[in-house]
C-alpha cells in the first residue's frame, strides 16, 4: 500500500484602514483558527475553491470544528484585496518543516464591515446557498486571546488568511508480503519544497483513482525531491475508486498493473493525483520480480488532518 498523508493549518491577519487616507488604523498579528469538519470533507472532492470568500461576525461562542457558519453573521465578501492573488499556491518553507500554502486577502468595502467584530471565517462555497465555512475562530490578539475589533463606517476592512499544507517528510515503513515473500515498504512525499503540495486547497483531493501510477526499477533518490530513479517499467493500466466517507478524511484507490505491463524488477513507485496535485514516493526492498503472466495491484490511500503542534 501506498500511503500519503497531509497536515492543514491556517492563519489569520486582519487590517483595517481609512478610506479616504490609505492610513492603517488598526491590525491585528497573525492568529490561528479552527477548520471545520466541513472544510476538512470538502477538500475530498475535485475542482473546488476551498477559499472562496471572508465573512465576519459579532458571536463570541469559542470555535468548534462542527462549525458551519458564524454565531453572529454581520458581512461577507469574495472581493479581492488589492495585490491578493487567491489562485495561486506558493511555497512557503524550503527547509523543514516544508510546507507550500494559499495567501487569500477579501476586502470588504467602506462601512460594509462597521461595527465592532469578535468573530472572522473563511468561507468554502460563496455561490452555494448556505455558504459554509472552511474555517472559523474568534478574532485574536497574538497570545491567543479574545479580541473585538472597532470598524468604523469609513473603514475598510481587509482579512488575509494563509492555509499551510505541509506534506509527509518523514518516512513511514512497513513490510508487506507477496507471493510468500516478505517486502520493505518504505512512502514518503515527493518534491517537499513544491507549491503544488497546496493545490488541495483549490482543486481538491480529488479520488485516489484519478492519480497516474507509475514502476520504476530503481530506489527512491534523496530528499527533498524523493523522487524515483533508474528507468520506467510502465504505468497502471487501470484504476477503481473506494466511496469517500464522511469524517474519514481518506482517499482511497486501487491501482492496477494488468499482465504484460511494468514488467522487471519493481523498486519503486510514484503517484500522482489528477492536475498540479502533490505526488508520493514507494520504495520495495527488495525488487519485486512482476512477470508478464503477473498482474500487480497498488492501493493507494491519502489521509489528511489538521496540523497540532
Amino acid at each position: 500500500m501506498l500511503n500519503e498523508h497531509y497536515e492543514i493549518e491556517g492563519w489569520f491577519k486582519l487590517t483595517v484602514t481609512k478610506a479616504s487616507t490609505g492610513e492603517i488604523t488598526k491590525e491585528t498579528g497573525w492568529f490561528k483558527n479552527v477548520i471545520t469538519n466541513f472544510g476538512m470533507n470538502y477538500i475530498a472532492g475535485a475542482s473546488i475553491n476551498a477559499l472562496s470568500g471572508a465573512a465576519v461576525g459579532t458571536g463570541t461562542i469559542p470555535e468548534t470544528v462542527n462549525d458551519t457558519a458564524l454565531q453572529t453573521f454581520l458581512a461577507r465578501t469574495n472581493a479581492a484585496s488589492p495585490g491578493a492573488s487567491n489562485s495561486s499556491p506558493q511555497i512557503g518553507s524550503n527547509v523543514s518543516p516544508y510546507y507550500a500554502k494559499m495567501v487569500v486577502g477579501f476586502r470588504f468595502a467602506e462601512g460594509a464591515a462597521a461595527g465592532n467584530l469578535t468573530e472572522v471565517g473563511i468561507i468554502a462555497q460563496y455561490t452555494g446557498p448556505s455558504w459554509p465555512l472552511w474555517s472559523r475562530t474568534l478574532i485574536k490578539d497574538q497570545s491567543g486571546s479574545p479580541i473585538a475589533i472597532t470598524i468604523l463606517p469609513d473603514e475598510i476592512l481587509d482579512v488575509t488568511y494563509e492555509c499551510r499544507v505541509y506534506p509527509q517528510e518523514v518516512p513511514t515503513t512497513s513490510v508487506i508480503n507477496i507471493l510468500g515473500v516478505d517486502y520493505s515498504c518504505k512512502n514518503v512525499g515527493q518534491q517537499l519544497t513544491s507549491s503544488s503540495n497546496a493545490y488541495p486547497l483549490i482543486r481538491g483531493f480529488g479520488t485516489a483513482s484519478d492519480a497516474t501510477c507509475q514502476a520504476f526499477n530503481g530506489p527512491i533518490g534523496a530528499a527533498p525531491n524523493n523522487m524515483p530513479t533508474g528507468t520506467s517499467l510502465g504505468s497502471r493500466t487501470t484504476s477503481i475508486a473506494i466511496a469517500y466517507v464522511q469524517n474519514s478524511f481518506t482517499s482511497i484507490g486501487v491501482h492496477t498493473f494488468s499482465p504484460g505491463t511494468a514488467t522487471g524488477g519493481i523498486r519503486s513507485i510514484t503517484i500522482r493525483p489528477s492536475g498540479l496535485a502533490p505526488s508520493y514516493s514507494l520504495e520495495l526492498t527488495p525488487a519485486f520480480p512482476k512477470t508478464a503472466t503477473l498482474e500487480f495491484k497498488v492501493t493507494h490511500k491519502v489521509t489528511w488532518s489538521r496540523r497540532v503542534v
